[in-house]
């Protein structure tokens, strides 16, 4: 028959005592009563091990074992009979070794109580303690005893605290704002923890240690020590672009949309901002700065909650060019040859120019207008992507103005007063020589000649170069003009100091040279 002792199944120490367990000594001494009282004597590494046994002169066999915390000692006798006269007899346990407990600890609790054939049961108490004089009657057949250690404990106050301070802690399932006093007897178990994180607006806290190494929420022994959860402080950091849902990079990964994390406080990061990027064939979007003022990449760390915001502008493609192709525009001060692509910034001003006249492979063009009606010169307000052509018509080749060259007829005019006024001289013989009047006008030709030569001359000459062309009336040509015509008029007109005094008289004969002929 058996009996189970369930009301003391697991009953914790009296107050004021913890549990000592078996593994904390070292050997472990039980006295047996048949028919006369013997005294075994086990280690502690044996009983956790394969365990020990007894024999006894009754035969009785008994096997103790322990599972480190408790003892237990379970009997058996193959042969039994009826009556408490054939019992196994437990005087008392003691556990050795115990640092500071010289004397050793006696067995003081009854775990689990289960009594064999012809045991007894209220005997089940009689087994604790030093005196041996009573017993335990276990019973012949599988009858087992379970035995725990129990001390004398002293209360201790046991602080819980976390780094930073004020954080939430738990003792026992308890919760409390650390610091947190509680007073337990020495050698108990206590149950200790917290929560992570613990989020307070934009800042948190995440566990990092015990100062025991222990886990987030772990078993603790009473024994005077306190016990502190170190925390990591976090900060909430917000990282958008303007406008939103463009790219920015943080720690090396790309985000299109607004980037929310948690940082260490004083830990460094990476943000990055690709620029430019296109919104299609003909507008992107440019990066302008930080909220920060770092670059477009750059290393942050934070001290508190932060944001951090890339504005980036909006850029239009303009393009500027000439019809046909290939003619000279100035673009913001800068002449170029046409076509040329431009990025602008929405909302800002731009000054395009053509010459009215250009020439591109010996054709002139003159231009007509630009495509979006400006003038020659005009500014435009970049808001939308577009063309802007300056529109230019070919001009058809025109002589350029023939300037009437008069030199020839200046010249001709000149050798015809000369020469009229030369014969005229000639004719009326103002020289002075004798002779008829056909060697006079030779005589004539022979001294003026070079003058109206040289003047025909300079006619010809600006006619064919116009070299001598009037206009200009000022120039070197006209000072000729008048050189050859002043000095052809002094050669002609100013008498040689011999005056028209009549017919001449008749020529004296000469006289003849002897021998000659009459």
């Amino acid at each position: 028959m058996t009996f189970s002792a369930a009301a003391d199944e697991g009953l914790p120490a009296p107050l004021g005592t913890i549990v000592m367990r078996v593994d904390n000594g070292t050997s472990v001494t039980i006295w047996e009563r048949t028919t006369t009282s013997g005294m075994y004597t086990f280690s502690v590494a044996t009983l956790t091990g394969a365990g020990g046994t007894i024999d006894t002169l009754a035969s009785e066999h008994y096997t103790i074992t322990s599972d480190g915390t408790y003892l237990t000692i379970h009997c058996y006798r193959a042969a039994f009979g009826n009556g408490t006269g054939t019992g196994d007899n437990i005087a008392g346990v003691r556990l050795d070794g115990v640092p500071g407990h010289p004397s050793g600890i006696w067995a003081s609790v009854i775990v689990t109580y289960i009594v064999g054939y012809g045991g007894i049961e209220a005997s089940r108490f009689y087994a604790l303690g030093p005196n041996l004089s009573d017993w335990t009657y276990m019973g012949d057949q599988e009858s087992e005893l379970v035995l725990g250690f129990t001390v004398e404990a002293p209360d201790y106050p046991i602080t819980i605290d976390t780094v930073p301070g004020s954080l939430e802690v738990t003792v026992d399932g308890f919760t409390a704002t650390a610091p947190y006093t509680f007073w337990c007897s020495n050698g108990t178990s206590h149950t200790i923890g917290t929560a992570s994180p613990q989020v307070a607006g934009d800042t948190r806290y995440v566990f990092r240690s015990w100062s025991d190494a222990g886990p987030l929420t772990h078993d603790v022994l009473c024994s005077g020590v306190n016990y502190t959860a170190y925390f990591s402080t976090q900060y909430r950091v917000i990282v958008d672009s303007q406008p939103a849902y463009l790219q920015i990079v943080v720690d090396g990964m790309t985000y299109n949309t607004t980037y929310l994390g948690w940082w260490n406080a004083s830990e460094p990061h990476a943000l990055g901002a690709p620029s430019p990027q296109p919104m299609g064939p003909d507008v992107r979007w440019v990066w302008e700065s930080w909220s920060d003022g770092g670059l477009r990449s750059h290393a942050v760390s934070v001290t508190g909650p932060a944001r951090f915001v890339a504005p980036f502008r909006t850029e239009v493609r303009v393009t500027v060019t000439t019809s046909p192709a290939g003619m000279r525009v100035t673009v913001d001060g800068t002449e170029m040859i046409a076509p040329g692509t431009f990025w602008w910034s929405i909302g800002t001003t731009h000054t395009v120019s053509a010459a009215l006249d250009q020439q591109v492979s010996g054709a002139s063009f003159r231009m007509e207008s630009w495509s979006d009606g400006g003038g020659l010169t005009h500014e435009i307000v970049a808001t939308r992507p577009g063309v802007y052509t300056a529109v230019y018509r070919q001009q058809e080749q025109v002589a350029p103005p023939v300037a009437m060259n008069w030199k020839p007829f200046l010249a001709a005019a000149f050798s015809l007063i000369l020469l009229l006024v030369g014969i005229y001289r000639s004719w009326r013989r103002p020289y002075p020589f004798r002779g008829s009047k056909h060697r006079s006008l030779v005589t004539f030709l022979l001294f003026s000649g070079a003058f109206v030569g040289g003047e025909a001359a300079t006619g010809i000459l600006s006619l064919v170069t116009g070299v001598l062309a009037i206009p200009p009336l000022l120039g070197w040509g006209t000072a000729v003009d008048g050189t050859i015509l002043v000095l052809g008029l002094v050669a002609i007109l100013v008498p040689r100091g011999v005056q028209d005094a009549g017919p001449l008289p008749e020529e004296v004969p000469r006289p003849r040279d002897r021998g000659e002929t009459i």
